[in-house]
């Protein structure tokens, strides 16, 4: 099943300066465990150690495993002080993200560049509380204390109540797509194609007529009779990525376009283009290539998330139920005297000033 679990992004991190895609659909749930595991994994002090086309689908990945630190052989890639991220850990965490959000990450330098920049940015705070040894305040020391109790409780759990590998069927997976067919929607999409002319906010006059002139000469290129939007594009467009596919950015969903550029594409018709659009990262001129409307995904669509799903349902299921063995087998008993005392004096330590 996708996964709509997308971490929430500030308005810095809405999207690259040439794109009208929200970053934030582009770097999902499985990117952002991915970048908390690596990051959690760094814990030597001082040691050196997104879009595909705009279309990503978010799917239910397994939890990746703990990256090693990279190795001083390996070339860096990103630096921010003393700490620095190299090649062969970006090539392991990349490798252990879905095939979708894989592909948003290495399709767009800019993506990656930023999803660089928040990792470093956690290690390089990590690297200084280290260095202050943080991690012996009281409070922290018990708060790891307890991360690493439920670390082992949940690996073992898994250890002793992992699904066979027969699990599921392709019976099990037919039966479970037809029960939740209704829900297995795709949105709306819409293909989307720009021409993008950089000015951000703040700029200097000079900067700011300079591109006002451009976008006005360009939107006139197009009002042309027999104009070709992909020829202007490739030809006019600051955005290089874009720009070499005649402005094509490739099917978009209403999630995964910026806030702010939204309603101009939903507000055009199949084949038109827009008046140019000030924004704070520069001007857009945008086209409606085409649209699609939501369709009920096929089996072979959903069939790795639906048995992934299973797998995760099953386990759970096991972990339930060994657990409850457990507790047959060894039962809890209660003295209601003391119990009854430790909530009475709790209660007091609470009211007391």
């Amino acid at each position: 099943m996708p996964s709509r679990n997308v971490q929430a992004a500030t308005r810095a991190d809405r999207a690259a300066s040439d794109c009208i895609v929200d970053f934030r659909a582009l770097v999902g749930a499985a990117l952002a465990a991915a970048l908390l595991t690596s990051t959690c994994a760094f814990a030597a002090p001082g040691k050196l150690a997104h879009a595909h086309r705009g279309h990503v689908t978010h799917t239910a990945v397994a939890q990746p495993e703990a990256q090693p630190a990279a190795t001083d052989s390996s070339p860096i890639v990103a630096r921010m002080g003393n700490v620095a991220i190299h090649t062969d850990e970006v090539q392991k965490l990349i490798a252990n993200l879905g095939a979708a959000d894989r592909s948003a990450l290495t399709g767009d330098p800019k993506v990656l560049a930023r999803a660089l920049s928040e990792m470093l940015a956690n290690r390089f705070l990590l690297d200084e509380a280290l260095g202050k040894h943080w991690q012996d305040q009281p409070a922290v020391a018990a708060a790891l204390a307890r991360l690493r109790d439920n670390a082992i409780v949940q690996s073992y759990l898994q250890s002793v109540a992992m699904p066979s590998e027969e699990f599921p069927t392709e019976a099990d997976i037919e039966a479970a797509y037809n029960a939740n067919k209704a829900a297995l929607v795709a949105p709306p999409g819409y293909d989307v194609a720009q021409i993008f002319v950089a000015a951000k906010d703040g700029a200097d006059q000079a900067t700011e007529d300079k591109a006002r002139e451009k976008i006005l000469s360009i939107a006139h290129q197009l009002r042309q009779p027999g104009s070709d939007f992909a020829a202007i594009a490739k030809a006019n467009s600051e955005s290089k990525v874009t720009a070499a596919r005649g402005g094509e950015i490739g099917w978009l969903t209403e999630a995964q376009m910026r806030p702010d550029i939204k309603p101009h594409i939903l507000g055009l018709a199949k084949g038109q283009v827009s008046e140019p659009l000030r924004l704070d990262d520069g001007w857009q001129i945008l086209k409606l290539l085409d649209t699609r409307p939501a369709a009920t995904l096929t089996l072979d669509q959903v069939r790795g998330a639906l048995k992934q799903r299973l797998r995760q349902q099953r386990a759970a299921q096991l972990q339930r139920a060994y657990i409850a063995a457990l507790l047959k087998a060894n039962p809890i008993s209660v003295n209601p005297t003391e119990l009854k005392n430790l909530v009475g004096a709790t209660g007091q330590a609470a009211q007391s000033p």
